[in-house]
């Protein structure tokens, strides 16, 4: 599950900034410390937090803060909600930010995100698939790639220890679909992805956070329940808007593909690289079975219909 004390990197250079927001180097919002270096998002992280509906629940809940107290009532007198006033101004202007640039608004800053979703994976946010540019460069087989690399690491995994078949866990093979996989994401970083994959990391991020203040959801807004998903779930109930009933699979799978990403990236997987085949077969190690089995149930549960797991198994049978 994706813990509230990751540390995660977000640079704040305004020479690269398409967005104006003043909470940019608030701690709070980036969850940086001094060693700053050790995690990173991936664009994939943002897609399937939002996925669940995170983003539009808060919005409509942000915009009854902003406009009435019916919803959410907070006194300033309060010291509490002092703070949680504070929080929820600097989430506002770090979330749904404005434009630094006439083009920038012109295109629409979220529309910049559902573009750097289609460009590198060829996905969409359910209601929000009109009103952007897909551009015909997009790695539309991303998931059929993914999937694929999951499926032959699951069989290394599942018959590692079979001794009496030949090649049944190709390690060679998973280092040329590695090697393909990893190539294409990379050549689909150019220009403002990488700034806009860290921005909307962060800033999506925020919003999971805000899901652990009992504060601001057992005394202010008035639901009890506990756990993130339930959160969520009851929040869009409140304020009538659309859920995912997985999202807890969602927010699961977000973070094991960043575990899965931080596991294959930075490794030369080309036949240059005379180890890569042992770097393949340690995906198959125990340490790592458990990841995988993960991904491939939250895949399920998301998808409804890809059952990775029966994939792996049918390949072999």
């Amino acid at each position: 599950m994706i813990s509230s004390d990751k540390t995660v990197v977000f640079n704040n250079n305004d020479n690269n900034s398409i967005l104006r927001s003043s909470s940019l180097s608030n701690p709070m919002m980036r969850s940086v410390t001094s060693n700053s270096n050790k995690y990173s998002f991936h664009l994939t992280f943002s897609y399937f937090l939002e996925s669940t509906g995170l983003v539009e629940v808060f919005r409509a809940l942000f915009k009854s803060y902003l406009q009435t107290d019916e919803i959410l009532k907070l006194d300033s007198k309060n010291k509490e909600d002092e703070k949680l006033i504070e929080k929820l101004d600097e989430v506002i202007q770090y979330v749904y930010p404005i434009e630094h640039s006439s083009i920038a608004h012109d295109i629409g800053i979220e529309q910049l995100r559902y573009n750097a979703y289609w460009r590198l994976y060829g996905y969409t946010i359910k209601g929000k698939d009109t009103g952007f540019s897909k551009v015909s460069s997009s790695y539309t087989e991303f998931n059929k790639d993914f999937e694929t690399i999951i499926i032959n690491i699951l069989e290394g995994i599942f018959f590692r220890d079979i001794t009496t078949l030949p090649n049944i866990s190709n390690s060679e093979a998973v280092a040329d679909l590695l090697y393909t996989f990893t190539n294409t994401i990379n050549n689909h970083t150019y220009n403002k992805i990488p700034y806009i994959t860290q921005y909307w990391g962060n800033a999506i991020y925020s919003l999971l956070i805000l899901l652990d203040d009992n504060h601001l959801f057992n005394d202010r807004l008035s639901l009890v329940s506990k756990g993130r998903d339930q959160r969520l779930m009851d929040l869009g109930i409140k304020l009538n808007i659309p859920v995912a009933s997985t999202c807890n699979f969602f927010f699961i799978l977000a973070d094991q593909i960043e575990q899965f990403f931080m596991l294959i990236e930075n490794i030369d997987w080309s036949t240059n690289n005379p180890d890569r085949s042992n770097v393949a077969a340690n995906l198959f190690e125990k340490e790592n079975e458990g990841l995988f089995k993960g991904i491939a149930n939250s895949w399920k549960q998301v998808t409804v219909t890809k059952d990775l797991v029966s994939e792996a198994l049918k390949e072999k049978s």
